[in-house]
């Protein structure tokens, strides 16, 4: 690629970024459906000649931005694939840290979307995208070396899922307050411990009734 190609790629990736951000803020504002074109082009200062040459309307910009973030945030979840007879490892810390350090790099579309204007559909298929990439591959490892398992693995990813996608939203709402590594670590505690003995209602053993 020539450096005339360079920076010409670059403008162009600079003015999606530019588009992007205005409207995820103005979806954050008042919700997609209020949005318009004419308010995204007045808010990323752009002509709307400009808009439509890389977008064909409001909704092919959200397609295009949750497109690209839904393969990114799967990216950054994704354990290594291991091959029949390999020993396969995961080091859940530096998994999950990984995982919200994307978050952290992209908290203006997570809030949004994760917020009371999110646009409908979002959280379930992140919550998807986190059951099928994470769990479902940790549920299925190493089965020969495992005890047998009394909840089914499909009812196991999607409980644990939901609580990881809750746990980010808990997080985004309260404005990053903890560093993505703390968050890796209470979130690993709370997948291999449950939460119940992870908040020390229970110790040790198998878990009895809860005293509320």
């Amino acid at each position: 690629m020539s450096e005339v190609d360079r920076n010409q790629d670059r403008r162009v990736k600079r003015t999606r970024q530019v588009i992007r951000d205005a409207f995820i803020a103005l979806v954050g504002q008042k919700g997609f459906e209020a949005v318009t074109v004419q308010e995204i082009t007045e808010a990323a200062d752009i002509h709307r000649s400009t808009f439509y040459f890389h977008f064909q309307d409001k909704y092919d910009l959200l397609e295009q931005c949750n497109r690209e973030m839904f393969q990114a945030f799967g990216e950054a979840l994704a354990p290594p694939d291991c091959r029949p007879g390999e020993e396969c490892r995961f080091n859940w810390h530096e998994g999950l840290v990984r995982h919200f350090e994307h978050i952290a790099d992209n908290a203006d579309y997570y809030k949004v979307m994760l917020g009371e204007n999110g646009v409908p559909g979002v959280a379930k298929q992140l919550q998807r995208i986190i059951e099928d990439v994470f769990y479902r591959k940790l549920v299925f490892l190493d089965q020969a070396d495992r005890a047998p398992m009394e909840t089914p693995a499909e009812a196991l990813s999607r409980f644990v899922a939901a609580a990881h996608l809750g746990l980010i939203a808990w997080w985004l709402e309260s404005d990053l307050l903890y560093r993505p590594a703390h968050m890796a670590r209470w979130l690993g505690e709370l997948i291999e411990h449950g939460p119940l003995r992870s908040g020390g209602a229970i110790r040790g053993g198998a878990p009895g009734p809860v005293r509320v």
